[in-house]
């Protein structure tokens, strides 16, 4: 179970300028996708089809809540696809 969703907030990719073009996108980026990469290895969808689609939702639903509430959505959502 994912207990330290301030650790997304900290993630900086290698590579990461904060001058440059995009770089707050680049950054939101690369955060959500450690994310939803630790989120289908927690909830075991990692080769789930139809696993991305039901991330979307979550984050759709929560990530103005931040990343716990995005993962209390997918908790939610991850029986529709198993």
């Amino acid at each position: 179970m994912i207990t330290d969703f301030e650790k997304y907030n900290k993630m900086f990719p290698r590579d990461y300028d904060p001058n440059g073009k995009l770089a707050r996108f680049k950054l939101q980026r690369f955060q959500s996708t450690q994310f939803f990469a630790d989120m289908k290895k927690d909830l075991q969808i990692e080769d789930n089809p139809k696993a991305d689609k039901m991330l979307s939702i979550a984050w759709d639903l929560g990530h103005s809540g931040g990343y716990q509430e995005v993962y209390f959505y997918a908790k939610d959502l991850v029986h529709l696809i198993r």
